[in-house]
């Protein structure tokens, strides 16, 4: 753990998905970029900490389940959704500071171009 630690606070970025990885990140004041699927970032991100959480809302979630239940095309479709397009403009928003910060942990903007009625960004954390 505390290789994990000193490895994380000399990180630029850490990206993550709702994992320890995350709140170490937060813990020792690296920003962090979280990819939500079955668990809301209101509940789960870190309350305090530099960083932003993606997610797309679905009918089916938040299902608090390790693994999907639904086959076909629509497995995973929470993370799925969740574009490389996305992660690197939200991580770009982090690396150049262009983020704002808010310790609520609610949907703060949308993103992406493919989906903006369903993409969010919940911003965490002080400037």
């Amino acid at each position: 753990f505390r290789q994990m630690a000193a490895l994380i606070g000399r990180a630029g970025l850490v990206v993550s998905g709702d994992t320890g990885p995350m709140h170490v990140a937060a813990a020792v004041g690296t920003p962090f970029l979280a990819l939500f699927g079955p668990t809301p970032p209101a509940r789960f991100a870190p309350l305090a900490g530099r960083g932003l959480s993606l997610l797309h809302p679905v009918p089916c979630g938040p299902c608090h389940q390790y693994r999907c239940p639904i086959r076909g095309e629509d497995h995973l479709r929470c993370l799925r959704l969740i574009s490389v397009e996305e992660a690197l403009a939200a991580a770009t928003r982090l690396l150049t500071g262009e983020a704002q910060h808010d310790t609520d942990g609610r949907p703060a903007s949308p993103v992406g171009a493919a989906a903006p009625q369903t993409a969010a960004v919940a911003d965490q954390g002080k400037p």
